[in-house]
């Protein structure tokens, strides 16, 4: 059980350590929205194994601001479609 738990563990913090580059260079709404999916995840294993709730809080707070930003990229998105799709029935109706 110990080694299944430290083997997720170590594959999860290597995902997240990769997510954490990737937005560096590539802050897309994907790549934020992997890195949540690995905190979360990472969040999980740590409270499935009941370790000390500062380890898991720190996780918990990117989680959420990576969460804020991922709610600004699609709300981008959303409203990117919405113009063009807009400005067709603008044009549709001249």
């Amino acid at each position: 059980m110990k080694k299944a738990f430290y083997k997720a563990l170590h594959s999860h913090s290597k995902d997240l350590a990769a997510h954490a580059d990737n937005v560096a260079s590539q802050f897309d709404a994907e790549t934020i929205h992997k890195l949540r999916t690995t905190c979360k995840k990472l969040r999980a294993l740590l409270r499935w194994q009941k370790i000390d709730r500062k380890t898991h809080t720190a996780f918990k707070k990117t989680y959420h601001l990576a969460g804020e930003i991922r709610i600004i990229h699609v709300a981008k998105e959303m409203l990117t479609k919405d113009k063009a799709s807009a400005t067709l029935r603008s044009f549709n109706a001249w």
